[in-house]
C-alpha cells in the first residue's frame, strides 16, 4: 500500500509540477478579482440610476401631468430648471417612458397633448434612433415608443423588422403595425419568412378582435405560404371570421406535410364547413395518426349527420381507448339513432363498450 501511495505522489509531482499550481492559483485570484469589481460596478451604475431617477422624476412627472391636462397643444415650454435635464440621453428617457404610460390611459385631447409634446420635446427622434441601435432590446424599446405615440410615419421603417431574424423584435414590428393599421397590416405575412410563434398568433389575434373587421385581400396567397406557420395562421383567421370562401384552399390544407397545419386545417373547415365537409373529414381520417385523428373526431360533432353513422361504427373498434370514446361520443350527438346502436353494442361486447354506453347515458341526462 506504500509503495502504490508512493508511486502515486512521485507521478503526480512529474506531471503537475509546482510552478503550475502557483501559476493556476494566481489567475484564479486574478479572474475573482476581476468579478468582484464588476459586480461592484455594475452595482454602482445601478445604483446611480437610481438615485437620478428618483431625483428628478417626481419633478418631470408633475411637469408632465399639468402639461397634458392643463396647456393646448402647441407652443409647449420647457421650464428652465428642466432645461439641462433634457440635455441628459437619461432624463430623456424617463420623460419617454413617463409619455408611454401616460399615453395609454388617456384619450381624447389629453392623448393628443401627450403626442403633440412628444413630438415638440423631439423625443420622436430619440425613438427613431434606437431603431438603428445594434441591441435588440433597445429596438424592440424604439418600436414600442414609435407604436404607442402613434408614430405611423416610421410604417416602412418598422414594417422591415416585421421579419427581423430576431424574435422580439419582430414580436414588436407585427404588433405595432397590426395596432396602426388593424386588418390591413396583415400585408407582412406575405414575405415572413420566420415562424410566427403560437404566442404571436394568439397575441394578434386578440388585438384584431378589439378593432373594427375589414376584408381580407391576401389569403390565397397566405394559404399556400411555404412559411407553415403563416398558413396555420390564416387557418385560424379563416375560423375566427368565418371567412367561407376559402373553403377550397382549407380543404387542401388537409393534405399539407405539416401536422399542425393539418389539425388547424380540420378546426377551420369545421367552422365553415357543412355536411359535404363532414365527409372529407371521414376520407382524411384514415391517412392521420393518433393526434389529428382524435381531433376530426372532436370537431366532426358541429357538421356530422345520419351520413356519418357507418363511419363512426367502424370507428368504434379503434385501437385507442380515446379514439373508441370520441367517435361514440360524435354517434350518440350527430347521428338519429346513435344510442341505440351503442347500446346493442354494449350488450354484444360489455368490455369496454357497456362502459362507454353508461358515461354518455349519464352525460345526456345531466
Amino acid at each position: 500500500m506504500i509503495l502504490l501511495k508512493t508511486g502515486f505522489n512521485d507521478g503526480f509531482a512529474r506531471h503537475v509540477k509546482p510552478v503550475y499550481m502557483y501559476g493556476a492559483s494566481v489567475v484564479f485570484i486574478l479572474v475573482t478579482i476581476a468579478l468582484v469589481i464588476a459586480t461592484f460596478y455594475t452595482l454602482y451604475i445601478k445604483k446611480k440610476k437610481n438615485s437620478f431617477k428618483k431625483s428628478i422624476g417626481h419633478t418631470l412627472e408633475e411637469w408632465i401631468t399639468e402639461v397634458i391636462i392643463n396647456e393646448s397643444s402647441v407652443g409647449v415650454a420647457v421650464p428652465e430648471n428642466l432645461e439641462k435635464l433634457f440635455k441628459k440621453p437619461q432624463a430623456r428617457q424617463l420623460v419617454i417612458d413617463e409619455l408611454v404610460r401616460n399615453k395609454s390611459s388617456f384619450l381624447g385631447s389629453v392623448s393628443e397633448n401627450i403626442i403633440n409634446l412628444y413630438y415638440q420635446l423631439g423625443l420622436n427622434v430619440d425613438s427613431r434612433i434606437k431603431l438603428d441601435d445594434s441591441r435588440t432590446h433597445i429596438q424592440c424599446q424604439g418600436i414600442h415608443e414609435l407604436c404607442v405615440m402613434e408614430q405611423k410615419d416610421q410604417l416602412q421603417k418598422v414594417y422591415r423588422f416585421t421579419n427581423s431574424i430576431n424574435k422580439d423584435v419582430r414580436i414588436e414590428a407585427q404588433t405595432a403595425v397590426i395596432q396602426w393599421y388593424g386588418f390591413k397590416g396583415l400585408r407582412f405575412l406575405d414575405v415572413v419568412s420566420f415562424p410566427i410563434t403560437e404566442f404571436q398568433q394568439l397575441k394578434l389575434l386578440e388585438l384584431l378582435r378589439q378593432l373594427p373587421f375589414t376584408n381580407f385581400s391576401n389569403f390565397n396567397k397566405w394559404l399556400t405560404s411555404t412559411n407553415d406557420t403563416v398558413v396555420s395562421f390564416a387557418l385560424k383567421l379563416a375560423e375566427h371570421y368565418n371567412q367561407v370562401q376559402v373553403h377550397k384552399e382549407a380543404e387542401q390544407c388537409l393534405q399539407h406535410k405539416n401536422e399542425a397545419v393539418r389539425v388547424q386545417a380540420v378546426k377551420t373547415l369545421a367552422k365553415i364547413g357543412d355536411s359535404k365537409t363532414a365527409h372529407l373529414l371521414t376520407l382524411a381520417y384514415e391517412k392521420e395518426k393518433f393526434t389529428n385523428k382524435l381531433n376530426i373526431l372532436k370537431e366532426l360533432p358541429k357538421i356530422a349527420g345520419d351520413n356519418q353513422r357507418d363511419f363512426l361504427i367502424v370507428q368504434l373498434h379503434e385501437g385507442h381507448e380515446y379514439l373508441k370514446l370520441a367517435a361514440a361520443k360524435v354517434l350518440a350527438k350527430c347521428t338519429s339513432e346513435g344510442m341505440e346502436i351503442l347500446e346493442a353494442k354494449s350488450y354484444d361486447t360489455p368490455v369496454p363498450y357497456k362502459d362507454i354506453f353508461l358515461h354518455l347515458k349519464s352525460e345526456a341526462e345531466r
